[in-house]
């Protein structure tokens, strides 16, 4: 699958489609619990910019990030959990492409990544990809 000219700008997707398993950025700790159940491990630090108090809910798969009890980040490497529009990891590069068009492109150690600004905000989409297929799905507030 030919991907589009690294660095391309691409269109912006709507807020709606900024979810992963329905959970969405600066959605609460209570709304990721009904989404998703009791996480497998919870781990509590500092946020590393700005200090402030962080959780990691762990579940098989999924990785929800919070600062002050709000979402900032989710990591997403099992298949089990999807888009607001249907992607998931395993995934060929083809069915994200039709889904969202071309993305910024950006070639990394291993793979290759495509991600999409949702619009109006500092909040990305971000597929990992490899050898024509998803590795990972990313959903993150740009703090920058």
């Amino acid at each position: 699958m030919k991907l589009p000219a690294t660095g391309l700008a691409s269109r912006e997707l709507s807020r709606d489609q900024g979810a992963i398993a329905g959970v969405t950025i600066n959605a609460s700790e209570q709304t990721v619990l009904k989404a998703l159940g009791q996480p497998v491990e919870v781990q509590a630090e500092r946020d590393g910019i700005t200090e402030q108090r962080a959780r990691r809910l762990i579940y098989e798969g999924l990785v929800v990030y919070l600062v002050e009890d709000k979402v900032q980040n989710l990591k997403c490497s099992a298949p089990a959990f999807a888009t607001a529009d249907g992607v998931r990891v395993g995934d060929p590069v083809a069915k994200l492409l039709a889904v969202y068009g071309g993305g910024e492109r950006y070639r990394v150690e291993k793979g290759e990544i495509l991600r999409y600004r949702l619009s109006g905000s500092d909040v990305y989409l971000v597929f990992h990809l490899l050898a024509d297929r998803v590795t990972m799905v990313e959903l993150w507030f740009d703090y920058t």
